[in-house]
């Protein structure tokens, strides 16, 4: 009994040792030290190189879309009635389908997104809620965290933007 006892006690020091000992993960650096932190480049006011005027047009137009969101987002409002908001924007600049694509977005909490708005979608956004809307048109793409309130809790400071949505950086 005492045998099987020891050999119990070493079995478990041995597995608690092996918890203990920091595993290195094939292509990793082995090297304890911090990474060395860099300054992050400046980035220009406004893109340095021209889009190609499709995807111009398409993230005008989905920036458009994304504005539209926001403003209508507040506490009592539908989500479906919100969609509708955003499904219109999209008609009007000539992308009336593209909404189908990909999910708009939703109320956000410990998932990416509690549960989408979609058009028959009855449940009211509730005040400072998390919401995501991204809106989508192939190739160009529009998302934030806001809260119902409208205030942006993703915003970027120094990125170009486009109607006070972040804009496609194209450096060249």
């Amino acid at each position: 009994m005492i045998r099987a006892t020891v050999l119990r006690a070493l079995v478990l020091t041995a597995a608690f040792a092996a918890a203990l000992t920091p595993v290195t993960c094939l292509g990793e650096d082995t090297d304890p030290s911090p990474p060395k932190v860099t300054k992050a480049p400046k980035l220009p006011a406004k893109a340095t190189k021209k889009l190609p005027p499709d995807l111009r047009r398409k993230h005008d137009a989905v920036c458009r879309i994304d504005s539209a969101l926001h403003a209508a987002t507040a506490p009592g409002q539908r989500w479906s009635d919100i969609l509708e908001v955003g499904i219109q924007v999209y008609e009007e600049t000539g992308f009336r389908d593209e909404w189908r694509h990909h999910h708009q977005g939703g109320p956000m909490g410990y998932e990416g997104r509690d549960y989408k708005a979609t058009p028959s979608e009855t449940r009211r956004v509730v005040e400072n809620q998390a919401v995501g809307w991204n809106p989508s048109i192939t190739g160009t793409k529009s998302e934030d965290t806001i809260l119902s309130s409208g205030e942006v809790l993703t915003s970027m400071r120094n990125w170009p933007t486009c109607g006070g949505r972040p804009d496609l950086l194209c450096r060249g």
